[in-house]
């Protein structure tokens, strides 16, 4: 910075400098929102919770003998994507 001091006939005194730039400490941001952890969670738990279901269900069928092993069951489950 100049500081350099100047006196006029009013004796008046300024004093002149010169603006410099201030960087500041840059501000972390979170990758993931608290929200959108949350939601994750949540999915995955009631993805768990369906397979369990589902190995139940595959169990007593199959004890009975009347689930066919070749059918598929479609599940319609919306996942976040991991961008």
């Amino acid at each position: 910075m100049n500081s350099d001091s100047l006196l006029s006939n009013t004796g008046l005194l300024f004093d002149e400098f010169k603006l410099d730039v201030v960087f500041c400490k840059p501000k972390i941001m979170p990758l993931k929102s608290m929200t959108l952890i949350k939601l994750e969670k949540l999915q995955k738990q009631i993805e768990e919770k369906l397979k369990m279901t589902e190995n139940q269900d595959h169990e007593n069928h199959s004890s009975n003998g009347t689930m066919d092993p070749n059918r598929k069951l479609d599940v319609d489950i919306w996942k976040a994507s991991e961008d």
